[in-house]
């Protein structure tokens, strides 16, 4: 057996003897995990790290995440919807606002989006399909 293999090996026996001493902290397929898999949860396990503060950095990156991207979709959607209300409906600049900043007001005090998006099927007659690559408006 090759030098690198027994070191591989010992590093592997190594990493389960430690994981099994935090079996129950660990997900719980931890044991049908790959080498690497384990190693990199070993590796955690001997930092310190532990899966609450994995769980913690998903939701501060997700929240980060939103609170990076919420702005810049609201400033595109409001923008496309002046100028196609400039544009194909003749609006005046007052129009646009007017129609611009009712949606802002309506959008920002909404506390649930498929309470307003179920405003917009009965009152528009409008759905919109998020997931769908083309022709995600659609008249109901």
């Amino acid at each position: 057996m090759s030098l690198q293999k027994q070191i591989r090996r010992n590093i592997a026996k190594e990493n389960e003897k430690l994981l099994s001493q935090f079996g129950n902290q660990l997900v719980p397929d931890w044991k049908l995990k790959s080498a690497q898999d384990k190693n990199l949860l070993a590796h955690m396990v001997r930092n310190g790290i532990t899966a609450e503060d994995l769980k913690a950095e998903r939701k501060r990156g997700k929240d980060e995440a939103f609170a990076q991207t919420a702005p810049i979709v609201m400033k595109t959607c409001y923008s496309a919807f002046a100028i196609v209300l400039a544009d194909e409906f003749g609006f005046t600049p007052e129009q646009c606002y007017d129609v611009v900043s009712k949606a802002d007001h309506l959008i920002s005090t909404q506390i649930d989006t498929d309470e307003l998006m179920k405003g917009m099927e009965e009152k528009a007659k409008i759905k919109f399909f998020a997931d769908e690559g083309l022709e995600r408006v659609a008249l109901i």
